[in-house]
Order: C-alpha cells, then sequence, then structure tokens
C-alpha cells in the first residue's frame, strides 16, 4: 500500500470519526433536551397535584369550621342554658343540633369517597350525585352513562367520579345554564367523558378563566392524572361543550 494511499484512509476514517462524534453530540444533545422537558412537565404536573390536594385540604378545612365548629359552638351554648327545674326544651334542642351535626359529618364522610362508589360501582354513584343536585337545583340535567366500571380500579374510579363532581360543580357556579347534559361512554380504547351547558358560554384560551375559581385548573389536574386529554368548546352566548378522552388502560391500572 503506497503512503498516499494511507493517508487517504486516514482521512476517511479522521472524518468518518468526526460524523459520528457529531451525530453521537447530536442525539445525546436531543436527549438532554427530551429529559429536560419531561422533568418540567413532571414538576408542572407534580405542582397542580399539590394544588389539588391544597384545594382540597381548604375545602375540608372550611367544611369542618363552618359546619361542625359552628354546631358544636350551638351545643356548647345550649349546655350552659340547662336549668334544673325545667331542663326538657334545651335538651331537645341539643339532640336536635346532635343529629344535625351527625348529618354533616356524613356528608364530609362521604364528599372524600362514596360508599356507593365501592358497593355500587362509579355508574350508581353518579347517578346518586345527580340525583342529589337535581333536589336543589333547577336546572336540568340529562345523563347518559355506557361503562364497564366493574373494571375498573377503585383509585381511579375515585379520579374519576371527583372529576365529574367537578365538571358539574364548574357548570352550576359559573355556567347560568338551564340544561346540562353529561355524558360517559367507552370503546375499546378508551373512556370519553362529555358535557354540554347552554350557558354564557366564555373564551377558554383567555388565561384569567383559568385563573377565576381554579374550577378549570382544577378539572385539567384531574384530567392529567388519568392520562386523558381535555377539550374545551366555548364562546361567549354558545354555551360550552368539553370532551375528555381517558385511556381504558389507565383506569384499569
Amino acid at each position: 500500500m503506497d503512503p498516499q494511499t494511507t493517508i487517504d484512509l486516514k482521512q476517511v476514517f479522521l472524518i468518518s470519526l468526526g460524523f459520528m462524534s457529531v451525530l453521537l453530540l447530536i442525539v445525546l444533545v436531543s436527549l438532554i433536551r427530551r429529559f429536560r422537558l419531561r422533568l418540567q412537565q413532571y414538576h408542572l404536573q407534580l405542582a397542580r397535584e399539590v394544588e389539588l390536594i391544597d384545594a382540597e385540604r381548604r375545602r375540608i378545612h372550611t367544611d369542618l369550621h363552618d359546619e361542625l365548629g359552628t354546631g358544636l359552638a350551638s351545643i356548647s351554648l345550649l349546655a350552659q342554658q340547662i336549668q334544673p327545674h325545667d331542663p326538657v326544651p334545651i335538651v331537645e334542642k341539643i339532640y336536635h343540633q346532635t343529629r344535625l351535626l351527625q348529618t354533616k359529618i356524613r356528608e364530609i364522610a362521604y364528599n372524600f369517597v362514596p360508599a356507593i362508589l365501592e358497593t355500587r360501582g362509579l355508574a350508581i354513584a353518579i347517578q346518586d350525585h345527580v340525583a342529589d343536585i337535581a333536589s336543589s337545583h333547577p336546572v336540568s340535567i340529562t345523563v347518559d352513562i355506557q361503562i364497564s366500571d366493574q373494571f375498573y380500579s377503585l383509585p381511579q374510579s375515585v379520579h374519576l367520579y371527583r372529576l365529574i363532581r367537578e365538571l358539574l360543580t364548574n357548570a352550576l357556579k359559573h355556567a347560568c345554564c338551564s340544561r346540562i347534559s353529561l355524558q360517559l361512554r367507552e370503546n375499546k380504547r378508551s373512556v370519553i367523558l362529555s358535557l354540554s351547558d347552554n350557558g354564557i358560554g366564555f373564551i377558554p384560551e383567555q388565561p384569567a378563566t383559568w385563573l377565576k375559581g381554579a374550577g378549570l385548573s382544577h378539572i385539567q389536574s384531574r384530567a392529567n392524572i388519568l392520562k386523558a386529554h381535555l377539550s374545551i368548546r366555548s364562546l361567549p352566548g354558545t354555551g360550552t361543550d368539553i370532551s375528555i378522552s381517558i385511556p381504558l388502560h389507565s383506569l384499569r391500572s
């Protein structure tokens, strides 16, 4: 092999080595960027879940303070009014207040994990919650549920139940609507949750919309927990259509 051929081979080798090094560097940079992006997404998701937990804690604190605290204070005041010669009216008031507190405690406990969800399944729990809403609100709510919830894990069923409650609460508080339609349907790959109302509508892209009351932010956080895709269609004066596609495997894990 002549010297010129040897030099050419060395140059080809060095060029190839340089090319492979650049290619490897590009791959490494791409992997690092992807890792950083996933880390940012994880931190964002974690922050949203912490925000959700804090909101739950604030709600529980409010319930305990407003309902139980006030009730116990009333019982204490009534107990101080008991007279030896005529205790019956005060005792009856204490008994009535105690029964009222028992009801409030059951309601607070029900908001954590409804017993009906564990015993009779997600579909019945949703229908039961809608029936409770119908008894205290003039809004007409139609429900269409077609799911195989016996295969869902309890923790994921609880997440989905709370997501539906959040959607309904948000519509009742902000939509100023007279009709709500709730659908929950299952296909081979996913569960599609849809909620529509004929309310005042809004502009979903506005940041202030997501900050107001944190309702939509909590809905997005719960959807993220279920690895679901959230879609919102709305304009002022046209009502709102919300669709959430949940992978079936995330409900069964």
